[in-house]
């Protein structure tokens, strides 16, 4: 695993290529998106560049929502409860890899897919770029949870919803570095007086940066 490992982020490395977000997105193939034609992702990189939102009809007539920051990240917003989160993300090496977050939102409950690709749109291991927290992550331990309790919260957590986001921290000398942000959104299986005695207990997020090389 670890030779696979070294042999991948050394092909990611030896191209050396930085690609502009413009460059992704136009070659973004219909795998990752069937609703976006290509007069879709043309217009949306020209949305981003002016630092614009627009909306465009897709290949279904339905409208789609176009935000970003120029060579950054792009937003679609697919429909009232789906978007599609792309983000140049770059390493320690000079060359990028591109991110994508895909979700599911319905209001209150909210799931989201990761996935890492490189220049050429292949997919990447996603184990090599993050670690994802299991619902045991989610749980904070400290001296007033009994074993029991602690075994009681983390069993409320009955199915695991995780919304994602990345946001671009600002730094002073005007870089900025990329965070993923985690946010749970399983319903507690529990009536409302466990609920409400396990809630503290219960991360609402948990923040992982970009060193160059993985989210960590």
């Amino acid at each position: 695993m670890r030779i696979r490992t070294a042999l991948i982020m050394a092909m990611i490395a030896s191209t050396g290529y930085s690609q502009t977000l413009r460059e992704a997105v136009n070659s973004m193939p219909d795998s990752i998106c069937m609703s976006l034609t290509k007069v879709n992702l043309a217009d949306a990189n020209d949305y981003v560049d002016y630092d614009m939102t627009g909306t465009v009809t897709n290949r279904f007539n339905t409208p789609t929502t176009i935000s970003g920051e120029k060579n950054k990240y792009i937003d679609f917003q697919l429909s009232k409860s789906s978007s599609l989160h792309i983000h140049l993300l770059p390493t320690e090496t000079g060359d990028t890899i591109l991110c994508t977050i895909k979700s599911i939102n319905s209001g209150k409950v909210c799931d989201s897919k990761i996935n890492f690709y490189d220049r050429h749109w292949n997919k990447l291991p996603q184990n090599l770029f993050v670690t994802l927290p299991q619902r045991e992550d989610f749980v904070t331990r400290n001296d007033s949870l009994t074993e029991e309790e602690y075994q009681r919260v983390l069993n409320s957590i009955d199915c695991m919803l995780t919304e994602m986001v990345i946001k671009d921290i600002k730094e002073e000398a005007g870089a900025s570095t990329p965070q993923l942000i985690l946010r749970m959104k399983s319903d507690l299986e529990m009536d409302k007086d466990q609920k409400s005695k396990s809630e503290p207990f219960i991360k609402k997020e948990i923040t992982m940066t970009w060193n160059g090389k993985r989210f960590e």
